[in-house]
């Protein structure tokens, strides 16, 4: 069986985000970007872009509407995109929107690869937002005990 989950690169690519405990969204997405450099040849990655909207709660009385482009490739990239979007525990959304390099049409098979990449990054990213949440309310909770 070839493809992706029985290549070296992703299995080194699984080990570095799952070993990197991110502790906060700034550092999940300087880590994936640099992490997918191992990978992005492989599934023929131009670029990756990430678009997360959260409505206002009480937690985040401002709600949140974010954009990051995660990688882009030194060839550059197909205009054509192919989006994965992702529902929030909080009723927000995240949209991954992939490209391929130049002059590359993704088969079935590659954006069976490229939705694996996907759910890695929202699986990592929703563990991050959770982790952060955690350390925010730690340390509300402990300031509130110090008064």
């Amino acid at each position: 069986m070839n493809g992706i989950l029985t290549s070296e690169n992703f299995k080194k690519f699984m080990e570095n985000i799952t070993v990197d405990n991110y502790s906060n969204i700034k550092d999940m997405e300087s880590g994936f970007k640099k992490h997918l450099q191992l990978i992005s040849k492989e599934i023929k990655l131009g670029q990756i872009s990430i678009v997360y909207i959260a409505p206002k709660t009480p937690q985040n009385p401002e709600g949140l509407r974010s954009f990051q482009i995660l990688f882009i490739a030194p060839e550059g990239f197909e205009d054509e995109p192919y989006e994965e979007n992702f529902g929030t525990g909080e009723g927000g959304t995240m949209t991954l929107t992939f490209n391929p390099l130049p002059d590359v049409e993704w088969t079935e098979a590659e954006l069976k690869e490229i939705d694996l990449i996907g759910q890695i990054f929202f699986i990592v990213s929703t563990k991050t937002r959770l982790t952060q949440k955690v350390i925010e309310m730690t340390g509300i909770i402990n300031s509130m005990h110090r008064q």
